[in-house]
């Protein structure tokens, strides 16, 4: 595949204790992808995993917010006019989400491994994964500077 972002394997080989003490630490860490279990590991030698149900709750509000978006922009489109109530939702939509990220960032900043791995954390590494409560270092350094 000549479009891959990483072009270059590497293979090893691993008892078969040694592969169930991998999954049983990728289980711990709430992880489900190997290869950037692996590649986190051997680059940074951690894993941080975030447990953030309002992480989640957020998400969801964003992609609620985001329709309702798209369904007030149709009807704008639609008739060339921009009613009141839409504006209102709108709005209410904006600040129950600011409402959620600062909570968000607030339990952030609470969190006292963070901040003792903040040196570490602000090297800019990049996700190991996109499923929710999987790391991704950078925007956690940013919001807690």
């Amino acid at each position: 595949m000549a479009n891959r972002n990483r072009p270059i394997q590497v293979k090893f080989r691993v008892t078969p204790e040694e592969r169930a003490l991998i999954g049983k630490r990728m289980e711990q860490a709430g992880i489900s992808n190997m290869a950037a279990y692996l590649r986190k590991m051997a680059i940074d030698g951690y894993v941080v995993k975030l447990e953030l149900p309002e992480l989640r709750d957020l998400i969801s509000l964003l992609r609620r917010t985001s329709n309702n978006f798209n369904q007030i922009a149709r009807r704008v489109n639609a008739t060339g006019r921009v009613y009141a109530d839409d504006l209102h939702e709108m709005k209410t939509m904006l600040e129950q989400i600011w409402a959620a990220d600062n909570q968000i960032l607030n339990k952030l900043a609470g969190m006292a491994i963070l901040r003792s791995l903040s040196g570490l954390l602000s090297r800019g590494r990049k996700c190991i994964g996109r499923r929710s409560g999987e790391w991704c270092g950078t925007p956690i350094v940013r919001s807690l500077s």
